[in-house]
């Protein structure tokens, strides 16, 4: 399966036990999907977990965010004004 990485022509041979992976990894995907969908409030759920990952990252980084300015970024559409809004559209 040919494809470019940094302009240049690459290849990929795919096994028989990787092809066995990749199907492992889009049933338990799906599996864990049907899970979350069962899940009261999964969204906010959802979201939560992807501000404080966002929340940590930037703190490791030395980035000052509060939860408020990320879910301002989260929950408006992309806004100029939000710093933080690339992070999350």
């Amino acid at each position: 399966m040919p494809f470019e990485m940094d302009h240049r022509q690459c290849f990929v041979f795919m096994t028989k036990e990787m092809l066995k992976l990749i199907n492992s990894i889009h049933k338990k995907n799906a599996d864990l999907q049907g899970l979350i969908s069962a899940l009261p409030y999964s969204f906010i759920l959802l979201n939560d977990a992807i501000l404080t990952e966002i929340k940590m990252s930037n703190e490791i980084e030395g980035i000052h965010s509060s939860r408020k300015e990320l879910k301002n970024a989260l929950t408006n559409e992309m806004n100029k004004d939000n710093r933080f809004s690339a992070l999350v559209h």
